[in-house]
Formats: structure tokens, sequence, C-alpha cells
């Protein structure tokens, strides 16, 4: 079943992805390369360019949180989320404003639905206020590792 509003908030991701990519935003990056890193009980995916770190998706399966750093995005002041996701399934996260480190840090409890999403879609994006990362391409090996070890222990 899914909850009252989520398709309009779909509909509004998908335009923010649409616009940022219309008005000269950040162009899909398929050069990003992504590492796969087994961790005790869960994972972590960072997907690294000639620029530096780009993303980073971790998880720990005792618990279903699933946490994001966007590392290309500046805080701001506010309670935004930041939205992550695929085309198909984007969820919010709440924003750790104490997190330490480049970027923007972000979790989520039980956001296994989006990581089932990333074994069939070609990108992951990150949106916070009027900042966006990505598309980024997802690997295929690597994002069926990352969401068999955050549903399964390895």
């Amino acid at each position: 079943m899914q909850a009252k509003g989520s398709r309009s908030f779909r509909q509004w991701y998908l335009t923010v992805l649409c616009l940022a990519g219309c008005a000269g935003g950040p162009a899909i990056l398929d050069e990003a390369d992504w590492t796969f890193e087994p961790l005790p009980g869960g994972a972590r995916l960072t997907a690294v360019d000639a620029a530096g770190p780009v993303l980073q998706m971790s998880c720990n399966n005792a618990d279903g949180i699933v946490v994001v750093r966007a590392f290309r995005l500046n805080p701001i002041t506010g309670d935004l989320p930041l939205v992550f996701g695929t085309a198909d399934q984007a969820m919010a996260f709440t924003v750790d404003r104490a997190a330490a480190g480049p970027g923007v840090v972000a979790s989520r409890d039980g956001a296994y639905t989006l990581l089932i999403s990333l074994l069939s879609e070609g990108a992951v994006s990150a949106v916070y206020g009027e900042q966006t990362v990505g598309p980024v391409i997802l690997p295929g090996n690597e994002a069926d590792a990352f969401a068999g070890a955050c549903i399964e222990p390895v």
C-alpha cells in the first residue's frame, strides 16, 4: 500500500531531476567508479569520479537503517530532507546536522524497498533543497552485492 501523497512526491522528485538536467544542472555521472565494501552486519557502496567521492550508501542489516552521504552537497539551514533514490523509487532521508566530514549525511529506517529497486534501476540521485547530485550510474554487480548484504548478513 502506498503512503498518502507518495505519487505527488515521486512526481516532484522526477520534476526536480528533469529541471536540474534541463537547466544545465548536473549531468549523468557515468564515469564514476563504485567500490563495494562488506562490513560486519552490512555494507558500504561508494561512488568516486575524477574529482573525488560523489555518493556513499551504507547499511546495517541489524537495525534496518540506510545512511547516505552526498559529498558534493552543502548543508543548509532548515529541516529539509535529503531526497535519495532512483527514478522509480525516491525516499526522504533525515539529515544529520551533527555529522562530521564533507557533504550532507542523512539516514532512514526501513529503506529496504529502495535497496531492492537499486537492482533494477540504472542510476541514483540525491536532492537537497536546490542542490542535486546525479544521476550516478549504478553498476549491476556492485548494486546487487550491496542490496544483498543489506538485506542478508554477509
